[in-house]
């Protein structure tokens, strides 16, 4: 069929439950769009997201560490927030898109 379907969800690359979804129900004609922002820009606007959550949901903000304190990997982690979550090249090569090689 011709049918087009989408998605907006970041983690959906970094999830292995969800690569296995889309190996599961997608054919080897299947096209996939990423669209990746920069990894500073990505890291500061989820960054935000968090925090404003929290604003909206009323709760505490006294515990929200400086975003300078999440660089790093899962160790400096903050409600799932550190920098290592916007190397998108990590999980993309899960989907055979990006060289492997070094080269």
């Amino acid at each position: 069929t011709n049918m087009k379907k989408g998605i907006k969800c970041p983690s959906a690359v970094r999830d292995s439950r969800q690569i296995r979804n889309l190996a599961k129900y997608t054919t080897k004609d299947t096209k996939l769009i990423l669209g990746v922002r920069h990894p500073i820009k990505f890291f500061e606007s989820f960054y935000n997201y968090r925090v404003k959550h929290l604003h909206a949901e009323h709760k505490s903000t006294s515990h929200i560490p400086r975003a300078e304190d999440l660089i790093g990997d899962q160790s400096h982690s903050w409600n799932k927030l550190y920098s290592e979550v916007a190397r998108f090249e990590m999980f993309m090569k899960q989907l055979a898109k990006v060289d492997v090689s070094g080269k």
